[in-house]
């Protein structure tokens, strides 16, 4: 099954510390991107696997030998000249004994999925905004946004966006963050400059049938 509450925490801080790890931000030169302004990149490991990202970031998704053996296979991190931020990685986590794909299917058809968004160490005044189960790519999905502050870290403000696929062969989680100074402008952020551009990527991961 999947991982219990403190378990789902401990998996997202992880998400996070590779996310706020990761580097400088690169500069994403228009908000409404254009059609021109994306790249269809592919996994190294597996080129089935393909998913679209900014054009400035050029190679930079690839992530280094030691978040790619934690299992994380693209990251990005962005700033518009409008200002704000935007981080977004896909991770996948191979099946065991603790995960399997029916079970991880059954969470994500239920609110247990939320726990993707909202397991956060340290985390308050949380609002989940969305939340859904799906079928993406042709296997069982879930999606989730939600908003909080983490009163630990000086950019107290956070959205979170997860989409989670329960693929035959691994589940993938694809984890886009919007950090600021506070909630409110956060949310803001969120509106105006980055839920177009998480939807594009989102709807752009393109996993292979079951092999």
């Amino acid at each position: 099954m999947l991982p219990s509450h403190s378990a789902m925490g401990q998996v997202m801080r992880f998400v996070r510390s590779s996310i706020l790890g990761a580097g400088a931000l690169l500069a994403f030169s228009s908000v409404a991107a254009a059609d021109g302004d994306w790249q269809t990149v592919s996994l190294e490991d597996d080129p089935g696997i393909t998913i679209d990202v900014p054009a400035v970031v050029g190679k930079d998704y690839l992530p280094d030998d030691k978040h790619r053996e934690q299992g994380d296979v693209m990251f990005f991190a962005v700033t518009t000249d409008n200002g704000g931020d935007l981080s977004c990685l896909l991770s996948r986590t191979k099946y065991g004994k603790m995960l399997g794909p029916k079970d991880a299917a059954a969470k994500l058809a239920s609110a247990t999925r939320n726990l993707l968004c909202t397991g956060g160490d340290g985390a308050v005044n949380i609002t989940v905004g969305e939340s859904r189960s799906l079928i993406s790519n042709g296997f069982p999905a879930g999606e989730c946004a939600a908003s909080y502050t983490d009163s630990k870290d000086k950019n107290s403000g956070w959205i979170s966006s997860v989409l989670a696929v329960a693929a035959p062969q691994a589940f993938y989680q694809l984890t886009c963050e919007v950090r600021t100074v506070s909630q409110d402008q956060a949310q803001a952020e969120w509106v105006l400059h980055w839920s177009g551009e998480v939807a594009h990527i989102r709807q752009s991961l393109h996993l292979p049938a079951e092999k």
